[in-house]
């Protein structure tokens, strides 16, 4: 802390680096500010596990293809917990991340405001004047056809997305920059690698013991109707029924 930040992320701010003539925080005040930007996300975590649950039981091919990749890597008696293969199972980051772009758990993005002391900016072609307030809207911006495949084919986007297994397959060619459940910049989330280590640990605990599928005479359609943007999102209920493996 006493060097400073390499670059101006949360804690360039939270340490005053932006502000000279203001003194640095106790550490224990800096320590908590961190924990507390971190343990912020849990309800956003908790919506994108809803949205994951939803989207594999209206998707029970990719539910079933996801099983096997947990099964090839997590076999019975092997912890799921354990962190040792998320970074190879390609398959299960592309159904978190087919989640977050589907439903993103904010979906109307974070503010952004262009400094009052200055020319204003250019993004793109656009002149944005200074002091202007800006918000990027992710869940629009990831269902752009332009920007990604499948935008705008929701019923069919899991498992036309999802399918990508390995890194060759992966190299699909679709706009990254328009993906940005986690903001994007300095700025973005300051814990988004550990949501996607919650995220990939739940799940693969979850399917390791358990098949799942919808309540029958569920309307899947409900989810759409109920996920509604408070800044972070409510979501209906998901009526799963888990049944033990054997």
């Amino acid at each position: 802390m006493k060097r400073g930040s390499e670059r101006k992320d949360i804690f360039h701010y939270l340490n005053n680096e932006d502000q000279p003539d203001k003194p640095s925080p106790p550490l224990k005040r800096l320590l908590d500010e961190g924990v507390l930007a971190i343990v912020a996300g849990s309800d956003t975590t908790s919506s994108a596990l809803t949205s994951l649950a939803f989207l594999l039981v209206a998707h029970p091919p990719v539910l079933k293809r996801l099983q096997e990749e947990i099964d090839h890597y997590y076999p019975p008696g092997e912890d799921p917990c354990n962190a040792k293969h998320y970074r190879d199972m390609h398959y299960l980051t592309a159904v978190i991340h087919e989640t977050l772009r589907l439903y993103p758990p904010v979906p109307s993005g974070m503010h952004r405001m262009v400094p009052h002391h200055g020319p204003g900016v250019m993004l793109g072609s656009y002149y944005v004047p200074a002091g202007t307030s800006i918000r990027l809207l992710a869940r629009a911006l990831a269902r752009r056809r332009r920007r990604l495949p499948f935008s705008d084919a929701l019923s069919k986007a899991p498992i036309a997305n999802a399918q990508l297994g390995t890194k060759s397959e992966m190299a699909f060619v679709h706009n990254d920059g328009a993906f940005i459940p986690f903001s994007h910049g300095p700025a973005n989330c300051v814990g988004k690698q550990l949501a996607m280590q919650e995220m990939r640990t739940v799940v693969c605990a979850l399917l390791q013991k358990f098949d799942m599928w919808a309540r029958e005479g569920w309307d899947v359609r409900e989810y759409d109707r109920g996920f509604n943007d408070y800044f972070i999102t409510t979501r209906p209920e998901v009526p799963v029924v888990l049944s033990v493996r054997t």
